[in-house]
């Protein structure tokens, strides 16, 4: 990841932090390719998550995003 990707996602963390609630798709979007990429290595290099495929261990990491962002209708069913 690039100086200014890291710049836009930190802006895009600001945003969503001051309440913007669109930020949180655009942060979701310009993170997937970089978090794709990182859980592919961790499942590569044999992550305790065998049982997730690359697109679920990403989608994982986004619903822990949210849940520290206090967002928990998401899981609450």
């Amino acid at each position: 990841m690039n100086a200014a990707s890291t710049h836009q996602l930190t802006e895009l963390l600001q945003q969503l932090h001051a309440g913007n609630p669109q930020a949180r798709d655009t942060l979701f979007a310009a993170a997937y390719s970089e978090l794709h990429r990182l859980a592919r290595s961790r499942l590569r290099d044999g992550g305790r998550n065998a049982v997730l495929d690359t697109r679920s261990l990403v989608h994982e990491s986004d619903l822990r995003l949210e849940v520290s962002l206090g967002n928990t209708r998401l899981i609450r069913g």
